[in-house]
């Protein structure tokens, strides 16, 4: 669906940039055609259990069906909730170690992907700095991350994790190279939008590639003031780069 040149949501927000407001507009396209899913199939699954001739049997599982569906298209509209809410909310500033927040993570999501044979590797484990940020929004994003890399996977693929610091950012980069020639759903591609949202909200960087699948994001390590970061322009935004010596490339 292709995005109009102006839109509703950057109307009056001079500090939103075209580019930033085309993904933010994309991801709620994302979130919108993957409630379209669950919606059709509960309606056919209404429709079935209003048939006379439909057993008894049949009717619990066509109940059923509508309950999970019901569920889950409630789900992604608390995605869609949840990134509008990131657009037009703040970041908080708070210390908070990196490693803290993607060790039980991590724990985790190995543990759900171990029947799988899919391996979450880490190239530098127990890598320890100190972020000043955002640690619920971060771990918002990571999370959804690792999740639309384990969501491409196959049996026997690894998912690389690397984490480093960079000047004046942390850099992270999730990388699934077994991933070709395969495609994220809607609603993976949604928490990838609410991802994006939640690292640039901090002044961060972020930049995904789908195939094979690799995100690579950066927060900065020291507070930034948002306050004085408002409607600055990208000539503004990308001297504050240059200042830390740090470019983010693409995957």
């Amino acid at each position: 669906m292709p995005i109009p040149r102006t839109s509703p949501e950057c109307e009056g927000s001079p500090d939103l940039r075209y580019d930033e407001c085309g993904r933010f507009c994309g991801g709620l396209d994302d979130g919108l055609h993957a409630m379209a899913q669950p919606l059709t199939i509960l309606r056919s699954a209404l429709a079935m259990l209003t048939l006379p001739q439909t057993s008894e049997a049949r009717q619990r599982y066509y109940l059923e069906t509508a309950c999970a569906q019901v569920e889950r298209a409630c789900r992604l509209f608390e995605g869609v909730r949840s990134l509008v809410a990131v657009r037009l909310g703040e970041a908080e500033q708070s210390s908070f170690e990196i490693w803290d927040l993607l060790a039980p993570m991590i724990e985790v999501q190995s543990e759900l992907l171990r029947e799988s044979m899919i391996e979450i590797r880490l190239s530098n484990p127990g890598f320890r700095t100190t972020v000043v940020g955002d640690a619920e929004r971060t771990e918002q994003a990571l999370s959804a991350i690792l999740s639309a890399a384990a969501a491409v996977a196959s049996r026997g693929d690894v998912i690389e994790l690397d984490a480093s610091q960079h000047g004046m950012f942390l850099r992270i980069d999730v990388r699934n190279s077994g991933s070709k020639d395969t495609r994220l759903d809607a609603s993976n591609r949604l928490g990838l939008s609410l991802a994006e949202a939640n690292v640039l909200i901090q002044q961060g960087h972020y930049e995904f590639s789908e195939d094979p699948f690799c995100v690579s994001l950066a927060l900065p390590l020291n507070q930034v003031d948002a306050r004085a970061l408002a409607g600055a322009g990208s000539l503004q935004e990308s001297q504050i780069h240059r200042n830390s010596q740090f470019t983010l490339a693409q995957c």
